[in-house]
C-alpha cells in the first residue's frame, strides 16, 4: 500500500498518461491503446489481456503482482469512472488467508456488496492511509478488498470464491444477467476486530487449529517447541472468534505472527456457516459453465 504516486493530483482522461514498452509482453505489437474522452455512465468491466510472461511483486510482502513491471509498464485507472472497485490479492508470503472481504466501517452499500460477494468473512476495518481503498474513497468510489489464499500458490477455494464473488457483484450492478442456477448465499461471518497471536518463543510451530475453525477464549491453538520437541510452549486464543489466517512455515522466531483470529458478531454457528460456504464454492456449478470462464 505504500507504493503509490506521491504528490500526484487526480488525473482526468484528458490528462491521462500511458507508459509503453515494446517489450512489455502484454500482447501483440500491433495493438494500440485507446483512450475514450467521456465518462462511463454505468458499470463497465475493464479487461486486461492475459500473458504467459512472468510477474514480479510490488511491495515488501509479496502480495501484489504486475505483469512485466520490471520492463517499465505502468497502468493508470481513472478512479472516478468506477461504479465500485474490487481489489483482490493473496496473503503475505508464507501465510494463508481464508477468503475474506474487508470494507470501510459504517458503509451500508459496501456492507451489502460484501455480503453478496459470498466470501467466508466480512471484516470492517479502518482504511490505511495511502492504500488503494483510501485513495478511492477520496474520489468517492466504494471499494471491496478481497484477501484469500497464499502468495505464489494456486488455491482452488480462493480462486472459486474470487470468480464467483465478482460475478455476484457484477450481476447485482446490472452488468451481467444473474445465472439461472444461482443459489442463496450463506451468511458470512461479520467481524469488526481481528488479533494476531504471536510465537511465544523461537522453534518449530505445530498448529492444532486452522483457518476457518472457530476457537474459544483460552483454547490451545498451537505450540512452539525445540527441534526435538523439547520445552514446548503453548499459545491460546485471546478471544472467542474464527481463525481467518495462519502462518504456513513450521520454523518461527519469537514474536512472529502465527494465527489471525477475528471476533465475530454471531459466534454460535460460525464454523457451520463457514463449512457451508466452502462446500457451496467447491461444488458451484456456476464455475463449470464454459460461457462464464
Amino acid at each position: 500500500d505504500s507504493h503509490h504516486l506521491a504528490g500526484a493530483d487526480p488525473a482526468t482522461l484528458d490528462d491521462a498518461v500511458l507508459w509503453h514498452d515494446d517489450h512489455a509482453g502484454l500482447g501483440s505489437g500491433d495493438h494500440q491503446a485507446v483512450i475514450r474522452h467521456h465518462v462511463a455512465h454505468r458499470a463497465q468491466a475493464v479487461p486486461v489481456e492475459a500473458s504467459n510472461h512472468p510477474v514480479v511483486g510490488v511491495g515488501g510482502d509479496g502480495r501484489r503482482t504486475v505483469p512485466r513491471l520490471h520492463d517499465g509498464v505502468a497502468i493508470g485507472v481513472e478512479l472516478r469512472q468506477l461504479a465500485v472497485g474490487i481489489d483482490i490479492h493473496s496473503a503475505a508470503v508464507h501465510r494463508y488467508n481464508l477468503p475474506q472481504i474487508r470494507i470501510a466501517p459504517d458503509n451500508e452499500r459496501l456492507r451489502e456488496l460484501a455480503m453478496l460477494f459470498g466470501a467466508h468473512a466480512v471484516i470492517e476495518s479502518p482504511l490505511r492511509p495511502g492504500s488503494l481503498r483510501d485513495i478511492a474513497r477520496g474520489e468517492g468510489v466504494d471499494m471491496l478488498l478481497m484477501e484469500a489464499g497464499e502468495a505464489l500458490r494456486f488455491d482452488e477455494l480462493s480462486v472459486r470464491c474470487g470468480v464467483n464473488g465478482v460475478l455476484n457483484v457484477m450481476a447485482h450492478l446490472g452488468m451481467i444477467q444473474p445465472h439461472p442456477e444461482a443459489t442463496s448465499i450463506t451468511l458470512p461471518a461479520r467481524c469488526r476486530r481481528a488479533i494476531w497471536v504471536r510465537a511465544p518463543r523461537g522453534g518449530l510451530c505445530t498448529l492444532q487449529q486452522k483457518s476457518g475453525d472457530a476457537v474459544k477464549k483460552g483454547e490451545v491453538i498451537g505450540r512452539v517447541s525445540g527441534i526435538f520437541g523439547d520445552d514446548a510452549m503453548e499459545f491460546r486464543a485471546p478471544i472467542d472468534g474464527m481463525i481467518i489466517g495462519h502462518a504456513v512455515l513450521p520454523v518461527v522466531n519469537q514474536g512472529d505472527a502465527l494465527v489471525h483470529i477475528a471476533e465475530v458478531m454471531r459466534f454460535g454457528d460460525v464454523e457451520q456457516r463457514v463449512d457451508q460456504i466452502t462446500e457451496a464454492l467447491l461444488n458451484d456449478r456456476l464455475l463449470d459453465e464454459d460461457e462464464l470462464i
